[in-house]
């Protein structure tokens, strides 16, 4: 992903999240995107050496470790993110987790790798500049296989979903900044403490307009909850300290939702992507499509081999 839009996502791995769903999917991918991965590391040599780039915190990278200790493989597994990545959250003796690598400038190399994976992350790159490295370091014969975002996936009706509540509790109507205030007033024994307490009860009832039930939703309005419950126990800059934390945290989830939007791709940029890679070398480059389950979509998929 690109230099800007890092630091949301560092936080995000720093957490321990394996893969960008989160604790949806607390331990890997899982499925038909699973097997769409087990079916590359079938056709592997015994002492392949692979590189996840994009890897977030390496679900795809302990996924190849996991299957080549399973097949008794001698692989060497290397895992690649411009974010800082969290290495504790998916130790393995066989991965080798590199931080603060951009996609555009792969510190190793030419002819290493006998594939180059990715899984919701090469579409945030320069793609013509990526595709152009990966290419470089790969092997003669070596593949390039990658699942992108789909502007039509389930995964995306789901976070417009959610970016739409983010929009209304954070920026609309902001229930941090309402809580923020009432307690500010509070502290300084201001006489329009109960107007500001209003002002906390409408954001929180304009934000759970339509959406409530909605885990999104929820989760806000509980953060609220949980520090106006918590407000006796303490003095209020500490309340105020838990209310800006959670404010940043919800954004910053949003901003992520932000660029995963962005990089989703459409029918028209996939066929871009192929002819990027037939530009850069790759030959017998294979566009499809893969789901999480019946009439859910997941995104694209894309195979490409670098020519013996």
């Amino acid at each position: 992903m690109n230099e800007p839009s890092t630091q949301h996502w560092s936080r995000f791995w720093q957490q321990g999240h394996i893969t960008t769903f989160g604790a949806a999917l607390k331990d890997n991918y899982e499925g038909p995107i699973r097997n769409f991965w087990l079916d590359q590391y079938k056709i592997l040599p015994a002492d392949a050496q692979l590189l996840d780039v994009a890897t977030g915190n390496g679900a795809l990278a302990l996924l190849a470790a996991e299957f080549a200790r399973q097949q008794g493989h001698n692989w060497r597994v290397i895992a690649s993110d411009l974010a800082d990545i969290n290495e504790a959250a998916g130790q393995h003796p066989a991965v080798e987790y590199h931080a603060g690598v951009a996609c555009e400038s792969l510190p190793f190399g030419d002819g290493r790798f006998d594939l180059v994976s990715s899984q919701y992350g090469v579409e945030y790159s320069d793609l013509e500049r990526c595709i152009h490295e990966i290419y470089r370091v790969l092997a003669p014969g070596g593949r390039f296989a990658a699942i992108c975002h789909h502007r039509d996936s389930y995964t995306l009706k789901e976070s417009r979903k959610e970016m739409a509540i983010y929009e209304q509790g954070l920026e609309k109507n902001n229930i941090f900044r309402a809580a923020i205030a009432f307690f500010n007033a509070d502290a300084q024994g201001a006489g329009d403490k109960a107007e500001k307490q209003k002002g906390v009860n409408y954001a929180v009832n304009r934000l759970r307009e339509g959406n409530a039930g909605h885990p999104c939703c929820e989760q806000m309005v509980g953060a609220v909850s949980h520090a106006i419950r918590a407000a006796s126990q303490r003095s209020p800059a500490e309340t105020i300290a838990e209310l800006k934390a959670m404010n940043e945290e919800f954004s910053n989830a949003h901003q992520r939702l932000l660029d995963l939007s962005k990089a989703a791709k459409s029918t028209a940029d996939m066929q871009a992507l192929v002819t990027l890679c037939r530009d850069a070398g790759f030959a017998g480059v294979e566009l499809g499509q893969v789901f999480h389950a019946p009439g859910q979509l997941a995104g694209f998929s894309l195979v490409a081999q670098r020519p013996d």
